[in-house]
């Protein structure tokens, strides 16, 4: 696995851009996943970059889910 040096890959913020969710136009199992994994992300020090602003607010809108509060 190549290093990521601190980012999330670019690919997310290009897919989210016009979307409310990873897949279809509802809340999903991608959605799940891909949060979980990007706040474990943060465990091992990699953050979402000020310019992936399509992916902080995905993972800002999900974060408000009563689901997702711990």
């Amino acid at each position: 696995m190549p290093h990521l040096g601190g980012k999330i890959p670019a690919l997310p913020e290009q897919h989210l851009d016009g979307r409310e969710y990873i897949c279809c136009d509802r809340f999903t199992a991608a959605d799940i996943n891909a949060f979980t994994t990007v706040a474990f992300a943060r465990v091992v020090d990699i953050r979402v970059k000020p310019e992936q602003a399509n992916l902080q607010a995905w993972y800002d809108r999900i974060k408000q889910r009563p689901s997702a509060q711990v």
